[in-house]
């Protein structure tokens, strides 16, 4: 993920924690805009980011020492800028879920058990949680947040790999008939990006790579190096093999 690009010398927190307590900050808020509306919400930015923010500084009290101040006002004026911006464009826009999760078993979720999707030959079960669903009169937005830049997101939808997507749109059609779109909503310089891969083409690569999975189980990152013949689709370059190392020792990502 691009998260760690974020406020460079200024991070407090790990990079998970900071994208941790934005998410959770912009859910409390479109929570509060939907009970109270957005004036109100607006007002109480930064009493959220306080709370969301406390856990992080018992965690990691030895960061105290840095530019704490700057590091919080930095998180403030982006989630309030960006929230401003979004608003002042789309004024007749309802929010209509954050956080909405599936197969956590929890009550106030789409639904409690995972659900099963098919991919090419397979079925599979998955669960997730959906940063935010707008919904508009003909369709429904699937929003995804990111704190980084647009430079990754775009890169992989040039090569049909934005498979957290695909999933939840396959998930979204079993419970609604509107027609759905995906976004990016970048926190951090107020830029919103709509894929236009090819879901086809990426439906053929996770069932390619569910293939390979079942022939040879899972495999360092570094053997998809020098992939060829039938699984040359999923073969990686030595920036996307640094990256997926960084996430896990095993690889399952396109």
């Amino acid at each position: 993920d691009d998260e760690e690009e974020i406020f460079d010398e200024d991070l407090i927190f790990p990079f998970y924690a900071t994208g941790s307590i934005v998410h959770e900050s912009l859910k409390n808020i479109v929570d509060q805009i939907n009970e109270k509306g957005s004036l109100f919400a607006l007002e109480q930015v930064e009493n959220i980011l306080n709370k969301n923010i406390e856990p992080y500084l018992k965690k990691y009290p030895q960061r105290l020492e840095k530019p704490f101040e700057n590091y919080k006002n930095n998180l403030r004026d982006m989630i309030k800028n960006y929230l401003i911006d979004f608003i002042e464009k789309n004024p007749n826009e309802k929010f209509y879920k954050t956080e909405y999760s599936f197969g956590f078993g929890q009550k106030e979720s789409l639904c409690k058990d995972p659900v099963t999707i098919e991919i090419g030959k397979y079925k599979i079960k998955v669960k997730g949680s959906i940063d935010r669903l707008d919904l508009l009169e003909d369709q429904m937005v699937l929003i995804d947040y990111k704190t980084g830049n647009s430079k990754l997101i775009k890169d992989m939808d040039n090569k049909n790999r934005l498979i957290q997507d695909f999933i939840y749109k396959k998930v979204l059609e079993k419970f609604f008939s509107k027609d759905i779109t995906c976004q990016y909503h970048f926190i951090k310089n107020r830029e919103i990006y709509e894929p236009c891969g090819d879901f086809e083409e990426t439906e053929k690569n996770l069932e390619l790579l569910f293939d390979f999975v079942n022939e040879y189980g899972f495999v360092k990152p570094e053997k998809m190096a020098g992939l060829s013949g039938k699984y040359e689709n999923l073969k990686k370059d030595k920036s996307e093999i640094e990256k997926a190392i960084s996430f896990s020792e095993n690889y399952l990502v396109l």
